[in-house]
């Protein structure tokens, strides 16, 4: 099985409401490092609140929200 070519690369700090997002989705956005994979924004197993961090379907890229405080007053 092949690596995703980003698993080891610098978390990209973005903004969430700058991503475009993945079919009409509050939530998912199309991956700005590859636009083939998906950000899905993870939730906290046992209190679902909105995680600050992500990783790409695809590339394996790691990204980090800068905006989770309004995120989650948005769309938690």
């Amino acid at each position: 099985m092949n690596t995703p070519k980003n698993m080891t690369a610098p978390v990209c700090r973005v903004m969430h409401k700058d991503l475009k997002r993945y079919n009409d989705s509050a939530y998912k956005s199309q991956c700005p490092e590859c636009s083939t994979g998906v950000l899905f924004v993870y939730r906290n197993i046992k209190t679902l609140e909105l995680q600050a961090s992500d990783r790409c379907s695809c590339c394996g890229q790691r990204f980090q929200y800068m905006d989770i405080a309004s995120m989650r007053k948005e769309l938690g």
